[in-house]
């Protein structure tokens, strides 16, 4: 960014080296930046490598929730979307005094609260497409899991409060959808977190509670059991 400092350019494009891009992404992503003055994020893809084993895939696969599902609900009500480290588009003024070096994991989430707290939520982009690939390997696999898993949980802790915090200060309701939804714990602890609500509920009913406690858990929990499922098979697809 120092170096870009010295001529600057209308919009700075980021990509991971391992991505690979859709038709006309870098026309969609500079376009959209340009006519809106906002960040832009792209539709990330990751997928599966050639000869994986079946299963990999499904957490950022076309058929999960976090990096297309979510985004494109988001964008339909008119709010933003986070961001996803790869595929993203900024106006150089508005990235040109961000703090680019910190030592966060998952510093691409914390860069969009940022962005969106001063004023330039990100725009989801779905016409602009981004690839790449899982690692090959179960131990790449489990340590790129993990880091994500661990930096989605410390900005949870860390960014959560504060962004909401200021979100009502504020009036400013985009800061506070990209807030909810950072919320949302991975999909892992979510399962077990609602597994916990089913079985609190249950007791609950069987001491005598209205049945609309246990409904609800029960719906909760399959909705979350059943779209793990799905993201699985899209893997394997």
């Amino acid at each position: 960014m120092r170096h870009l400092g010295l001529n600057p350019p209308d919009v700075v494009i980021i990509m991971d080296a391992d991505c690979r891009l859709g038709t006309n992404a870098l026309r969609h992503l500079s376009d959209s930046t340009m006519a809106s003055g906002r960040p832009v994020q792209s539709l990330y893809f990751m997928l599966a490598a050639e000869y994986a084993r079946p299963g990999k895939g499904c957490t950022f696969s076309p058929g999960g929730s976090k990096n297309w599902v979510r985004p494109l609900g988001l964008k339909l009500l008119g709010l933003p979307t986070q961001l996803f480290g790869t595929g993203m588009a900024f106006p150089f003024s508005v990235l040109s005094d961000r703090d680019l070096g910190n030592s966060r994991l998952a510093e691409d989430c914390a860069l969009g609260i940022a962005l969106a707290s001063a004023g330039y939520p990100p725009l989801f982009v779905s016409e602009a497409r981004v690839y790449s690939h899982f690692p090959v390997s179960q131990a790449g696999s489990e340590r790129q899991r993990q880091r994500w898993e661990k930096g989605h949980l410390d900005n949870i802790v860390d960014l959560v409060p504060g962004a909401l915090a200021k979100s009502l200060r504020n009036r400013n309701l985009g800061l506070a959808a990209l807030a909810i939804d950072m919320a949302v714990p991975p999909l892992s602890l979510l399962v077990l977190v609602t597994a916990l609500c089913e079985i609190l509920g249950g007791i609950a009913f069987v001491l005598g509670a209205p049945p609309a406690a246990l409904a609800i858990s029960v719906v909760e929990h399959s909705a979350s059991c059943a779209w793990n499922s799905a993201c699985v098979d899209s893997g394997r697809s």
